[in-house]
């Protein structure tokens, strides 16, 4: 009975292990005897955009390392910009340079126009439409 509770201990220590992304080393030397009927699988290495993914295959109860599971890397880049080359305007696409903060890889992004933000006020007798942010105003037919 108390065999099956340590090896529940241990079971629960080991799945503790893969949430938390830790590994747990096992002192217990592989025992040759072993059935390895409770097998677990915990992260070694996780994959990111250069890297592949590692995860090992463990026998909780001698410690056996049973194999590996390899993953593909991500391709999934973690931009952060670095500095803007060309600042967008309300009829402009900008263009920002970026590097990815895992693998120092860099580009070059392109941000897109952000519009006329127009507003309509009542000038000399009349209603002016024009833009608050870079001044155009709209000559369209106003009533």
């Amino acid at each position: 009975m108390k065999r099956n509770i340590v090896r529940i201990a241990l079971a629960l220590i080991m799945m503790l292990g893969i949430l938390v992304g830790t590994t747990t080393t096992m002192t217990k030397p592989v025992d040759a005897a072993c059935s390895h009927s409770l097998i677990m699988v915990y992260p070694d290495q996780i994959a990111s955009c250069t890297k592949v993914g590692v995860y090992k295959k463990q026998c909780v109860y001698c410690g056996a390392i049973l194999g590996a599971i390899i993953t593909p890397t991500n391709d999934l880049h973690k931009w952060q910009r670095v500095t803007t080359i060309s600042p967008s305007s309300c009829t402009r696409n900008g263009v920002i340079f970026c590097r990815c903060i895992e693998c120092g890889k860099t580009c070059e992004k392109t941000t897109p126009a952000t519009g006329h933000k127009m507003t309509s006020e009542f000038k000399e007798g009349k209603y002016v439409t024009y833009c608050i942010l870079c001044g155009y105003v709209d000559r369209g037919i106003l009533v």
